[in-house]
């Protein structure tokens, strides 16, 4: 949900500037209105809490209702759900660009979905949606702007835990909703030992609320002074959090993505299985970061410390620079 949307905005990015006097409307969770509230971009916000495959009959009235009165010229369906398409063709809006499938037929401009061959990046697929517009986007820029205040609070949280102490923060995103995805916790214990044993650096688990107790007994394990934020932070403490720390380490996620909006190196390590996340399409944007891309049983601690050593210039002698290891 986080990444997804994320990665939409360099297409609202393109669109605004397209059309400078344009009013411009996003569709998201309400975590994410409120995370995003001040965008240059976007303008308004309308909230939709349905999950992510499936709308009960009661938010999709509300939105229904919301997009009829807003009378809107133009939209933009970047997530193909029966739902958008039925909404936006009942609430008669002029054009509808979006993917020809799930009820495609219901948009104006209908383009082929090739997200799933994974040979280009989300953003690169999210801005094709502008192709009909006649707008095209090279080298599009990812950027998260940031507050004052929203540093001040990530500022507060970490006097808080003690890791305002001047030495590089390392944080780690050790989970995921899908187990497929996760690199044993075990390796993160090791991983995390290796690392206090040769930088000198603060550490800190992020997650959400559900995650806090095993961000707890992951902590436990090492019997080391690492810092438990998870289900600390809104999302725009997490962001000024990320964006004052070093190195972001985790899987293929949401703040992996919130990290490459606001220039923090990550080490993202992507599992190969069927089916899986394919990084060429789901990557950190930009470059400084490392890519692991690897069955994640034989990913040892030693290839993802090596990683580590890359993302801190000056560590080891060696520049920071993009690496994609398959």
């Amino acid at each position: 949900m986080l990444g997804d949307t994320l990665l939409n905005l360099p297409t609202l990015d393109a669109l605004k500037y397209a059309y400078p006097e344009s009013h411009i409307t996003l569709v998201c969770h309400p975590s994410l209105a409120e995370f995003l509230e001040g965008y240059p971009a976007i303008d308004r916000f309308l909230p939709f809490q349905a999950g992510r495959r499936k709308a009960g009959f009661s938010e999709c009235r509300t939105l229904f209702s919301q997009v009829k009165r807003g009378n809107f010229d133009l939209a933009i369906v970047s997530n193909s759900r029966k739902d958008f398409h039925l909404i936006t063709s009942l609430a008669n809006i002029p054009r509808r660009i979006g993917y020809g499938r799930k009820w495609g037929i219901l948009l104006t401009d209908r383009l082929d979905d090739k997200k799933f061959t994974g040979q280009k990046h989300e953003i690169e697929s999210n801005l094709e949606l502008l192709a009909p517009l006649g707008i095209q986007v090279r080298d599009p820029l990812f950027e998260l702007p940031g507050s004052v205040q929203d540093l001040h609070e990530a500022e507060r949280l970490l006097v808080s835990e003690r890791l305002s102490t001047g030495n590089p923060l390392v944080l780690l995103h050790p989970f995921s909703s899908d187990p497929r995805k996760c690199w044993p916790i075990e390796n993160f214990v090791n991983l995390i030992k290796k690392i206090k044993d040769n930088v000198k650096v603060d550490m800190a688990v992020i997650g959400s609320e559900g995650e806090r107790n095993c961000a707890g007994e992951l902590i436990a394990k090492t019997k080391l002074s690492i810092a438990n934020l998870s289900g600390k932070t809104n999302l725009r403490t997490l962001c000024g959090i990320i964006r004052k720390s070093a190195l972001l380490i985790g899987h293929d996620s949401g703040p992996m993505h919130m990290a490459a909006g606001v220039g923090t190196p990550t080490v993202s390590i992507f599992a190969k299985f069927s089916g899986g996340p394919n990084p060429v399409r789901w990557r950190p944007w930009g470059a400084g970061h490392v890519v692991i891309h690897k069955d994640l049983n034989d990913l040892s601690v030693d290839e993802v410390w090596r990683a580590v050593i890359m993302s801190f210039p000056g560590l080891t002698g060696e520049s920071r620079f993009p690496l994609s290891r398959e």
